[in-house]
């Protein structure tokens, strides 16, 4: 459903879904990831994962079936992860990134859930410490090569006719 979605929306992500598996079969059990996930017509139709870690909830990942989007299987989802984190004693619930440029659709929804309570919030960026310059420039280099293979492959996506 998630690389439907991805396609659907010519949307490159900047994670590895399958690295979340991986994550999930190695947590302990009190701090597993929730997934949920919405059927209708005996079908599923959108999916989330979230995690809730002391009084604060986290919207992970979600997808939503491209021929059935009007149903709004999304928006139920997030009502039941509020609920689910209030029963957990959060008090908090974080959406994660949003870009109302890029992706209008995503801002709206989370916009929505928010409702007027919410607000956005600036993130510092990521800070990493090196052992030596090498390291340093080793890792900027590959970082280069990773936004550029990601740019390209958002620019071939775009050009392809179908």
């Amino acid at each position: 459903m998630a690389k439907k979605m991805l396609n659907r929306k010519g949307f490159i992500p900047g994670i590895n879904y399958h690295d979340y598996r991986l994550i999930q079969r190695d947590l302990p059990k009190a701090l597993k990831m929730k997934i949920m996930i919405c059927e209708f017509q005996q079908k599923p139709i959108s999916a989330l994962i979230c995690s809730a870690i002391g009084d604060t909830g986290i919207y992970l990942l979600g997808a939503s079936d491209t021929e059935r989007t009007k149903v709004s299987g999304s928006n139920l989802l997030q009502w039941r992860t509020i609920q689910w984190l209030k029963d957990r004693g959060c008090r908090w619930y974080d959406l994660g990134g949003i870009d109302p440029d890029i992706n209008p659709g995503v801002y709206h929804f989370k916009c929505g859930v928010a409702g007027k309570s919410g607000r956005d919030e600036k993130h510092v960026g990521q800070f990493i410490a090196y052992n030596n310059v090498r390291t340093c420039l080793l890792s900027v280099f590959l970082n280069k090569i990773k936004r550029f293979q990601r740019n390209m492959k958002f620019q071939v996506k775009n050009w392809l006719p179908c």
